[in-house]
């Protein structure tokens, strides 16, 4: 059975007023009442807070409203809550939930969408805030008996080891160059993908931290990113760019693969795409990273958390010569998604970077200079593709773990 969905009747200690909140914000021109029509609308009030609340509830993931260290909210409603959606403005600092006399600790796994099943359903729920500093929530969502809605992210931990790396520059990127690579294999596969991010839009375009969540979920990725603390800045010069991000990219990627133990690793095309200065870094420092993932000598405090990996193939987009390409399909039904094509669900999921609408890019297909289904086999440890439709091709996963790991 479907979760119900509690609507917000916000009420601070300043201000009242009824919200409808029931889903994600709907897009322009599609009929709101589709979004909630199996919902039932509730109230709660919440209390804690001075000011106005309505960025709580108004579908805007971008407003928030700010919460002062320590503090601590209170949800009441008329029926039982059985569980939070909570979408912090950055990862929090831990918190407490309390339901019916019993606390849980939360927050600690670095979530900027968390979902909270109450350790006992109640019409009253407190959350206590960490005193280690203020924090901003852009939604708070509750929800009776049952499964929470689809649109709702219950996300799994990164992967502890992946069949897939893939390490997109910035949020959008794994979509526009990448295209139906995330939809196929974690989606209709159900592969172990991580992806990683190699820069950061908190100081930035904060949005692009839920647009980047919102995406992935929609193209059918379950475990949480991982986002490299480079900020995103713009170079026109590469030496410039080298000196800020070489670096930091560089032992990111090799603690990355330490850590995931990839089969496969997908980056960006040699040239940076289309020039992008901090696309031409993040594949110069890839190439270079399969090297050191596997020496001792650098970055020893992750070798000896992680140990050494030597990643089996490694595909950069458009790399090499057409002929010898790799060309995925993006074109076939899937199952998953109830038969939509893996280059129409990554389109979906390029529709939830919104921020990023007002360029000129699109999830690029055939006959594109920047085609997503093309990937060329940067290394292998496996001998050449033949088939040259699969990235999993040559790989046995069971057997390479076997022989790799004793």
């Amino acid at each position: 059975m479907r979760k119900k969905i509690v609507r917000l009747l916000i009420v601070s200690l300043l201000c009242c007023g009824l919200l409808l909140s029931g889903g994600p914000a709907a897009a322009e021109g599609e009929d709101t009442a589709a979004l909630t029509s199996e919902a039932s609308a509730l109230r709660y009030k919440l209390s804690g807070l001075k000011g106005s609340t309505k960025a709580l509830s108004d579908g805007k993931q971008g407003n928030y409203v700010k919460v002062p260290a320590g503090a601590e909210l209170t949800l009441t409603a008329l029926e039982k809550i059985f569980s939070l959606y909570i979408l912090w403005d950055a990862a929090p600092l831990g918190w407490e939930l309390t339901a019916e006399g019993e606390t849980v600790e939360c927050g600690n796994l670095g979530r900027r969408h968390e979902y909270v099943a109450l350790p006992q359903p109640s019409e009253t729920v407190t959350i206590r805030l960490s005193d280690k500093g203020s924090i901003r929530i852009n939604e708070i969502y509750a929800f009776g008996e049952g499964d929470p809605p689809d649109w709702v992210q219950v996300w799994d931990s990164p992967c502890r080891r992946a069949d897939i790396l893939v390490i997109p520059t910035h949020a959008d990127d794994e979509f526009i160059f990448f295209g139906g690579l995330l939809p196929y294999y974690a989606g209709e596969l159900g592969l172990q993908v991580q992806v990683m991010y190699m820069t950061n839009h908190q100081l930035s375009e904060r949005v692009r931290n839920h647009e980047l969540l919102n995406g992935l979920w929609t193209a059918g990725v379950r475990h949480y990113p991982v986002i490299n603390n480079a900020l995103d800045l713009f170079f026109e010069d590469r030496d410039a760019a080298e000196v800020s991000y070489y670096d930091a990219f560089l032992r990111a990627q090799v603690r990355s693969i330490r850590r995931f133990q990839p089969l496969v690793i997908v980056g960006h095309a040699v040239n940076g795409e289309y020039g992008h200065q901090a696309h031409i870094q993040n594949a110069l420092c890839l190439q270079e990273a399969v090297k050191l993932a596997s020496d001792p000598e650098y970055d020893p405090d992750s070798a000896r958390r992680y140990g050494l990996w030597d990643t089996p193939k490694v595909y950069l987009h458009l790399f090499g010569a057409e002929k010898d390409r790799t060309v995925l399909d993006y074109e076939t039904p899937l199952e998953a998604f109830g038969g939509k094509t893996a280059f129409e669900v990554a389109r979906e999921a390029y529709r939830c970077h919104t921020s990023q609408h007002k360029y000129n890019f699109q999830v690029y297909g055939f006959g594109s200079p920047y085609d997503s289904h093309s990937f060329g086999l940067y290394r292998s440890l496996v001998g050449p593709d033949v088939r040259k439709n699969d990235l999993m091709e040559n790989i046995d996963p069971a057997r390479w773990r076997g022989e790799s790991n004793g």
